[in-house]
Order: C-alpha cells, then structure tokens, then sequence
C-alpha cells in the first residue's frame, strides 16, 4: 500500500513539473509573437504618420522664420500645412487659438 501511494505521488509531481514546463514553454513564445508583432505594427504606423509628423515641423518652422520671406507668403504656407493637419485629424475649429496667425489676420 505504502508503494502504490508513493509511486502514485510520484507520478502526480512528473506530471504536475511538465503542465508547468508546458505552459511556461508556451507564455514564453506567446509572448514572443506579441512583442514582434507590436513592433511591426508601430513601424507600420510610423511611416504612416511620419508625413503628418514632417507637416508638423514645417508648421512649426514657419511660425519661426520671418526672415527672407513675405508675411503672406508665410502665412500662405501656414494656413495650407494646417488645413492638411485639421483635415487628417478631423478638427473642426470653432474657436481660434492665439498662435492661430491666419486665422487672426482673416478677423482683421
């Protein structure tokens, strides 16, 4: 009796160490997949956005540079790379904002 309840133990250890190995063996590669498949989705979305991002920067330059250039052909230049932005994020403007300077100028 003593035999059977110990070789009876004995199996149930073997067997509970391989469920663990098994189910570690397999969170290991799931999360493998998932990590790998998160970066090829962020590159995806990274070249997707980086036009909006490099409209961003102009916009920004714009709102800098003065010199060499004529207030309307800045403010031209500005109000066609925030057009692209508003309509890409689906804003619809409602109020001005204070560095909104084309949208300033229009009042005037």
């Amino acid at each position: 009796m003593v035999y059977g309840l110990s070789l009876f133990n004995t199996v149930l250890i073997i067997l509970f160490i391989i469920i663990c190995t098994v189910l570690f063996i397999g969170n290991v590669f799931r999360f493998s997949w998932l990590q790998t498949s998160t970066v090829i989705k962020a590159k995806k979305r990274k070249r997707m956005y980086q036009c909006y991002v490099d409209s961003i920067r102009t916009m920004q330059m714009l709102q800098v540079e003065t010199v060499g250039r004529s207030r309307e052909a800045l403010q031209q230049k500005y109000i066609e790379s925030a057009q692209t932005l508003y309509t890409f994020f689906g804003v619809h403007r409602q109020t001005t904002l204070p560095n909104d300077m084309f949208m300033i100028e229009k009042k005037q």
